[in-house]
């Protein structure tokens, strides 16, 4: 399917009452009976998929525009972490080496911090668990590095364990959208799990 080559989706965490659902993007190492596998940056602070709140997902392909048309793949399910060895090799070095950047850069900003009299984090008002980029080409000058030494194995599997968690998606519905301005309707499918068995598509109305 058009899902099974993508690299990104769009996942939504349910987090506690009161409080914004957490939207992140992922990649997508690979997709097998077991569920949907994929790669994150590490949180500094707390792990949203750790205690398997319910999430969603949202993978779209196309533009709504006369003459095309847009697919939309829609899921709900849970996430259970899994062995990051298992699809480290199958996620893309940039996103390793940008995730990796990212972190090496924040204790970095955060060392400067400490060693200024700070209180060992950012002073600038970004929201949690973000750091802000400061000056762009000195980051991309450490993402060009991190990317040399990834691709010539100078980075051990302990500092890709702490930046990288892979975790599994385990879908319980599946919707399958697609349509256009020149189409008469969408055309909508659902898929229902039943334990480790999903039951046959239904061809559902668009609303």
């Amino acid at each position: 399917t058009m899902l099974s080559h993508s690299l990104y989706i769009y996942i939504i965490i349910i987090g506690k009452k009161k409080q914004a659902p957490n939207l992140r993007t992922i990649n997508i190492a690979r997709i097998n009976t077991d569920g949907i596998l994929f790669t994150t940056k590490l949180s500094q602070t707390s792990c949203p998929y750790a205690n398997l709140n319910p999430v969603s997902f949202l993978y779209t392909v196309g533009k709504y525009k006369p003459g095309e048309t847009i697919e939309q793949w829609r899921a709900e399910g849970a996430c259970a972490p899994m062995d990051l060895g298992i699809i480290i090799d199958k996620v893309p070095n940039y996103a390793v080496a940008e995730t990796v950047a990212s972190i090496r850069l924040a204790k970095e900003k955060a060392a400067a911090a400490a060693s200024a009299g700070g209180n060992g984090g950012s002073a600038e008002a970004v929201s949690k668990d973000r750091t802000s980029m400061g000056s762009q080409a000195h980051f991309m000058e450490v993402v060009q590095r991190t990317k040399v030494e990834l691709e010539s194995g100078g980075i051990s599997d302990e500092e890709l364990a702490s930046c990288l968690g892979a975790w599994r998606l385990e879908p319980s519905r599946m919707e399958r959208m697609q349509g256009g301005p020149d189409q008469i309707m969408w055309d909508r499918w659902e898929w229902i799990r039943q334990g480790k068995v999903w039951a046959k598509a239904n061809h559902i109305l668009p609303y």
